[in-house]
């Protein structure tokens, strides 16, 4: 193709329907590298539509479209094209539909002829100008009009015999006070083109124009009405500063809220709310019910509104109030104004109420600091410290939680380190089988050993890891070691134990966690059928359709589902019936009630007796003495994880005893 391309004369680009460029001739190349326009435009591959969706020309695009498709034969046009050194130079554009050998399909070959605006004959300038999509008037070097194009009647609800001759001053009332007439007289002094957005009163529009300079005198005007799109931008704007389930100001807002007051050197005070039994709510009555609840608190909020006060949701069941108090108000007083919104029930129906509790957190600029970042994360400990006290409560950031935040901010910074030296890892618990003694499987446990702070509990650090949305690579990571591992160890030992992994409740919604998660499974080659996915019963997991699929899809690849800590949670039954469940791990509060409790010891049967009628492997966890074992076995719970059998330790030390010794899915008796 590209030997006949080169002998036609005029720049020419072959393209598909989509504006993907087939080929180019060296004429219109040469053009584009001296120029230094856009490789879009010139380079094969690129998409030669992108520069009339970016210039609003939907129509011109969507004509050469037509003809690539041969829905039309041929399109003419002459238009304007803006090089990067700012000058205009027109083009005037032939399209032909074009059949090639190879097959490509719908393609249009384009013709563009360098041409000056003065150049066009008048008839067929008048006949491209008619045909376009933007409205369009040409004025004389006194701004009398000239022409005016049919879009330009409809956009301005004006008849061009009306103006043609009249000033444009004369034709438009206010016009001479406006932008669009300062802005037309310094494009004819200066003689360069220029672009602008501008309201205009009389019409209620607002209008996107183009003005370019005519060498002999006077400008070319092009015009679209923009008006849908402002207000499409604005209806944006709105999305992204309100948060769209209560209608208050977001996160986003309600920073710039507190920056102004700190710009302005403002005193004010920060109320961080956060509702405490939202997760229960939504456990039990699902997310539609716990969304009327938010709307409801939020409404109940909104009435503290002032002059002086703000009230924005940040996040999930998280609020945020802004007060600048006045020299002699009590900041104590209005978090007691707070608490009265919480004494009241709050009706989800006509004929049930749930009660709502909340933690408050309070600090003060510039009185407990200056940084918006810390105020923010004072207010939050102190919220924290709140949350200690039974039923509504309120703390003040005080010095001494500084210790809390900085432990809280070296984890948080941690967690984003996950190399060989930050101490994260994780320990192997055996879980056996107490009737043969025989080692069945290991739980993956994480562990973190920082390097400044020590040992932290997996409680604190997977926490934090959830809230600062580092959970997600923390267990990969984690993954990738374990499975690392375990492809060792199937060379060297045929391992064939079952690995339990416990997923976090912030990833079981995720799609692309557990895509990550199959990745590393195939990469590490990992049979399926070793594995088992944990997810923990508590509140925080209520039914969802992702979580269900992802764990569908855990399910199909044949890994095995269970539930840890059963029996502690809020909805133990409705889990068994959401989510497909192959095991339940039986929690060790029920083993304490072992030889203590016989209501206990029949709920802890009839947990095992519904396991089975369901066909559900289970194992108690926590087990600890023999008096659990024996009552275990005696009524077909057989299989055991916890310190009467063996701690979690080290991957090298259970190496070392479970895998090298001789016997070594054998218990050392």
């Amino acid at each position: 193709m590209r030997s006949w391309i080169n002998m036609i004369e005029e720049n020419a680009i072959v393209v598909d329907s989509s504006g993907r460029i087939l080929q180019v001739n060296k004429r219109w190349e040469i053009f584009c590298r001296e120029h230094k326009i856009d490789p879009d435009l010139y380079v094969v591959g690129g998409n030669f539509f992108n520069q009339f969706r970016d210039r609003g020309r939907i129509r011109e695009m969507e004509t050469i479209r037509q003809v690539a498709l041969r829905q039309m034969h041929e399109y003419s046009q002459v238009y304007p094209f803006t090089l990067p050194d700012g000058d205009v130079q027109w083009f005037s554009a032939k399209v032909k539909s074009l059949e090639l050998d190879g097959g490509e399909g719908a393609v249009a070959l384009v013709y563009l002829h360098a041409v000056t605006l003065d150049t066009v004959e008048q008839s067929t300038a008048e006949s491209v100008l008619e045909t376009m999509g933007d409205g369009f008037y040409q004025l004389d070097s006194q701004l009398r009009f000239v022409y005016m194009n049919l879009n330009g009647e409809k956009i301005l609800e004006i008849k061009r015999r009306d103006v043609i001759g009249r000033k444009v001053t004369n034709a438009f009332p206010g016009f001479e006070e406006s932008r669009f007439f300062a802005e037309y007289k310094i494009a004819l002094t200066s003689k360069e083109e220029c672009f602008f957005e501008e309201y205009y009163e009389p019409l209620g529009r607002w209008f996107h124009v183009s003005v370019y300079p005519i060498t002999e005198g006077g400008l070319a005007v092009y015009f679209r009405d923009i008006t849908a799109s402002i207000e499409n931008e604005k209806k944006l704007k709105e999305l992204a500063y309100y948060d769209s389930l209560t209608g208050l100001p977001n996160r986003q807002k309600m920073l710039e809220v507190c920056q102004e007051l700190i710009a302005k050197e403002k005193k004010f005070t920060v109320y961080f709310l956060n509702l405490d039994n939202m997760k229960t709510i939504n456990s039990i009555y699902h997310y539609k019910i716990g969304d009327e609840v938010l709307k409801n608190i939020s409404g109940q909020l909104r009435l503290l509104e002032g002059d002086k006060i703000q009230v924005g949701r940040l996040v999930g069941d998280e609020f945020l109030i802004v007060l600048q108090p006045a020299p002699s108000d009590k900041l104590h007083l209005f978090a007691e104004k707070l608490e009265k919104i919480f004494e009241e029930q709050v009706w989800i129906n006509d004929f049930q109420s749930v009660h709502i509790t909340a933690s408050v957190g309070i600090s003060c600029f510039p009185y407990d600091t200056t940084s918006l970042d810390n105020l923010l994360s004072f207010a939050e400990n102190a919220m924290t410290e709140a949350k200690k006290l039974p039923g509504f409560s309120y703390a003040f950031f005080r010095p001494q939680m500084r210790v809390s935040q900085n432990r809280h901010s070296i984890i948080e910074s941690g967690l984003r380190d996950l190399s060989e030296d930050s101490g994260i890892h994780y320990h192997l618990q055996p879980q056996i089988d107490g009737a043969t003694n025989e080692v069945k499987g290991v739980e993956m446990l994480a562990r973190w050993n920082h390097p400044e702070i020590g040992f932290i509990s997996p409680e604190e650090f997977i926490a934090i890891s959830e809230r600062s949305g580092t959970i997600a690579p923390l267990t990969l990571h984690l993954l990738d070691r374990l499975f690392t591992q375990i492809s060792e160890w199937r060379r060297r030992y045929a391992w064939d134990f079952t690995v339990a992994i416990n997923i976090s409740p912030a990833l079981l919604e995720s799609p692309v966690f557990f895509r990550n998660f199959f990745d590393l499974i195939d990469l590490h080659q990992i049979p399926t059928k070793l594995l088992e996915v944990e997810v923990t019963e508590q509140v925080e997991l209520a039914y969802s359709e992702h979580v269900l699929e992802n764990l569908q899809a855990c399910q199909s690849k044949g890994i095995c589902v269970a539930i840890d800590d059963f029996g502690t949670g809020f909805s133990m039954l409705s889990y068994l019936t959401s989510f497909p469940i192959d095991k339940i791990k039986i929690d060790k509060f029920f083993l304490r009630q072992i030889g203590e409790d016989k209501k206990a010891e029949a709920l802890l049967i009839s947990i095992i007796n519904l396991a089975k009628s369901i066909e559900c492997d289970v194992l108690a966890e926590g087990v600890e003495r023999q008096v659990e074992v024996d009552f275990l076995l005696k009524h077909q719970c057989s299989l055991f994880q916890g310190y009467f059998y063996d701690k979690p330790m080290l991957p090298n030390l259970f190496e070392e005893k479970y895998l090298e010794a001789p016997k070594s899915r054998m218990l050392n008796s």
